[in-house]
């Protein structure tokens, strides 16, 4: 909310096996997802970077798909 300026939010968590998966959907303003790949000094997303990185420390994994509509 403090970043995308959304007022909808949807969360999705869904349990498969030993998997489980969290989908977020919001009408924020959104972001470029190929921005969290490049380091800008100060502009640069670290809250998108640490959740990649927790995912991958519990051997998960963090997609981000951009939709526009």
């Amino acid at each position: 909310m403090k970043h995308a300026k959304a007022s909808e939010v949807h969360l999705n968590l869904i349990k498969e096996g030993k998997n489980i998966c969290l989908s977020v959907e919001d009408n924020g303003v959104g972001f470029n997802p190929r921005a969290i790949d490049k380091f800008s000094g100060e502009k640069s997303p670290l809250g998108l970077l640490i959740m990649r990185e927790r995912a991958f420390q519990l051997k998960g994994e963090l997609t981000i798909v951009r939709v526009d509509r």
